[in-house]
């Protein structure tokens, strides 16, 4: 039986960014789970929290499309557990939340586009 490296949580409304995402993060060892949405994320995460398996790692998209932002749903998951690991993936550098991330509880910020070693250093960083 394989063992994983840990569990991960990525909200991200580009289809195309999460398949490409959860074939990285397979092959580095993760197991993933995919959101295209804050609500989702929220749900995700509270039922993960319920059930005392919670993600090891969540990784939020900044700006979305339709519903909650990144920021906002940050926000959410630090009230269900304050102790959640939150990376903030984004193409946009000069946003407060970016800037800083550690005030708002953010382990660290992922700045789009990013390599695999990136990636990778971060992960083994944070879990």
């Amino acid at each position: 039986m394989t063992t994983t490296k840990g569990v991960i949580l990525v909200m991200d409304d580009d289809a195309s960014f999460c398949e490409v995402m959860k074939e990285i993060l397979t092959e580095l060892g993760y197991n993933s789970t995919f959101v295209n949405s804050g609500e989702k994320a929220i749900a995700s995460y509270k039922q993960s929290h319920q059930m005392k398996k919670p993600f090891d790692l969540v990784i939020l998209d900044l700006k979305m499309d339709k519903g909650i932002n990144g920021e906002e749903t940050a926000n959410r998951l630090l009230q269900i557990n304050p102790k959640i690991k939150i990376v903030i993936s984004s193409g946009f550098s000069n946003l407060s939340i970016i800037t800083d991330y550690r005030k708002h509880g953010i382990k660290a910020v992922l700045l789009k586009p990013y390599n695999v070693n990136k990636l990778k250093k971060l992960l083994n960083e944070i879990i």
